[in-house]
């Protein structure tokens, strides 16, 4: 590579070897340390017949990858370390003489659309002034096009989900984030002035997006509701419902729904039995003035794990306050 010759152990990964003509992944572990730079070139010679093998170009450096495990590098991983940034754009000449040309106001613009994003004290370390058309979201700086990229992949990705996942209300938020490669403060600031987006309990949908059951859904949904009143103070568990032949996308839709509420441990029930129970704690003296967990459980004749199952659930949501071996009643939570 340029000036440099090393001996490498040359690992293909994704296959067992590479043809002639043949392009792919591999990771190559030198003898001597050396510097490289995104795209630069290197020639893969035989140590011993002094025979050129191919060559290629580098991605990066100290990769784990174990076997011949593409799951680190490829394609995905080169869209996941440049989502949205132009790494060849050193390379680009008629890039690189406009900066030449430009003047500092105009230079901070080009500058800024080379990376994902910049933070202010960047700029002010490079002493550029920020221009007018430059996208400022509290400590970071966006050019217009890397904004508007961004923008797409998040409708673009959603659209895909939603697609997809018909029953779901959309990918997670936190998966979505790191597809960007964005940090937090900066991914919600976009989030919220992409206006065709939502937020909606930790995923990311489409204000379009509605979930609906189909006929057949909602008579498989009715089922599952049958089976939890039989037994209602022993919630069944997701897998319970999935060797019955209820899938999960239909019980966390009828959840997004408010038809089912799912509960800590993998455990479900209805919206009816909740409330069922809230009456009693709500309005039987012997919880007025705090209660145990064993109270709580003969109560409703039931087993400590489903009995702990619903008290979680209640401490989540404000509904109970625990305090060591005893919880309090909070504010019940106004009927729909």
């Amino acid at each position: 590579m340029g000036t440099l010759e090393t001996l490498a152990n040359v690992k293909i990964l994704g296959a067992e070897k590479l043809e002639p003509g043949q392009e792919g992944f591999v990771q190559l572990e030198l003898e001597t340390p050396a510097h490289f730079s995104f795209q630069d070139r290197f020639i893969l010679r035989h140590s011993e017949l002094q025979d050129t093998l191919g060559g290629g170009h580098f991605v990066e450096e100290g990769v784990p990858v174990r076997g011949s495990n593409l799951r680190m590098v490829g394609p995905k991983r080169l869209r996941h370390l440049f989502p949205f940034e132009r790494p060849e754009a050193h390379l680009d000449l008629d890039m690189l003489k406009a900066k030449y040309k430009s003047d500092p106001d105009t230079l901070s613009f080009l500058m800024a659309r080379d990376r994902t994003y910049w933070t202010r004290s960047q700029f002010r370390e490079q002493g550029w002034a920020i221009h007018p058309k430059l996208h400022v979201l509290g400590d970071y700086i966006l050019a217009p096009d890397q904004y508007n990229k961004v923008q797409e992949y998040l409708r673009s990705m959603v659209e895909q989900f939603h697609h997809t996942n018909p029953l779901a209300p959309g990918p997670s938020k936190e998966t979505l984030r790191a597809g960007t490669g964005l940090p937090s403060r900066l991914f919600d600031q976009i989030l919220s002035l992409t206006h065709d987006l939502k937020e909606v309990r930790g995923s990311i949908s489409s204000t379009k997006h509605q979930v609906t059951l189909s006929d057949q859904e909602e008579q498989k949904l009715k089922e599952i509701q049958a089976l939890m009143n039989k037994t209602p103070y022993e919630p069944l568990t997701l897998s319970a419902l999935s060797d019955l032949g209820f899938p999960s996308e239909l019980l966390f839709a009828a959840s997004h729904l408010g038809l089912l509420v799912a509960l800590p441990g993998e455990h479900w029930t209805t919206p009816e039995i909740v409330s069922g129970i809230l009456d009693a704690i709500f309005q039987e003296e012997p919880f007025k003035d705090g209660f145990e967990l064993s109270a709580f459980r003969d109560r409703l004749e039931t087993s400590r794990k489903f009995a702990l199952a619903f008290l979680e659930y209640f401490d989540a949501q404000g509904i109970t306050k625990r305090k060591g071996d005893v919880r309090t009643l909070g504010k019940r939570p106004e009927k729909a």
